[in-house]
């Protein structure tokens, strides 16, 4: 039987006991899973099938209703991430990027690099206490959509691909794709110098180092603010995770 290493992007009570799950697996991508009496019983589940934690699962093709659905018949916990429910930011950059992760990624389309972001940007959510949230969340959202197909650029125009300049403003078009240079007609949002250096940073660097890089309380308002808005525009829906986010940020400052 096929043995796969999972988390959990969505979960939904069905009938008296089972749950439904959206999961996103290192084989398979993601997928649909039934887990058959896991409301009545945690203990054939080891209690680990919780929000953010890994695990790893057996999964079978359902033989009834959607051929797409699988049976977890078994879990066993890697990791439980118990560190972000200590920090309701935390908590709130987490639950953005699985939704991002949910909403953005294909069916049934495996890329085990996009995996192993999801486990590490988890990891140093709930383990590192002196990393920035709002940086990682920008971080790891950049590279969920470039391994998604929808790529954010901010190191090149996305109509001609002259590179950013260093040291100045850029404008910003989320329907083009990113940044686009004045020759090419700009874009509705002028991120300034310090912006447009930082989003090239969070791109280019490992996210562990963008996490720690220092990014002053307007400029990463700003940031989010315009990555608010390409998520907007590319999966055409606000995500509702990203909003909370933001809001508990700002009143944390």
């Amino acid at each position: 039987m096929p043995v796969d290493t999972a988390l959990i992007l969505r979960s939904v009570n069905y009938r008296e006991s089972d749950r439904i799950f959206t999961l996103y697996t290192r084989e398979l991508g993601k997928i649909s899973a039934i887990a058959k009496g896991a409301r009545k019983s945690s203990k054939r589940f080891g209690g680990a099938l919780q929000p953010f934690a890994v695990f790893e699962t057996t999964l079978n093709q359902s033989r009834r209703g959607s051929s797409h659905m699988h049976v977890l018949s078994d879990a066993a916990l890697i990791c439980d991430n118990a560190g972000l429910g200590k920090d309701l930011l935390r908590l709130g950059v987490a639950g953005f990027l699985m939704e991002l992760i949910r909403e953005a990624a294909p069916e049934h389309e495996p890329s085990a690099t996009l995996f192993d972001l999801a486990v590490s940007a988890l990891k140093l959510l709930s383990d590192d206490l002196a990393l920035s949230p709002g940086n990682l969340a920008i971080a790891a959202g950049l590279r969920i959509l470039a391994q998604c197909g929808l790529a954010m650029s901010v190191t090149h125009c996305t109509a001609c691909g002259t590179a950013v300049p260093a040291g100045k403003s850029v404008y910003f078009d989320a329907l083009r794709g990113g940044v686009v240079c004045t020759p090419c007609g700009g874009g509705p949002i002028l991120l300034d110098a310090t912006a447009a250096a930082a989003f090239v940073y969070l791109s280019t660097h490992p996210i562990e180092d963008g996490a720690h890089c220092k990014i002053d309380t307007d400029t990463l308002r700003k940031m989010e603010s315009t990555f608010d808005t390409y998520i907007h525009m590319q999966l055409e829906k606000q995500l509702k995770t990203f909003t909370y986010m933001m809001q508990v940020s700002g009143k944390n400052q």
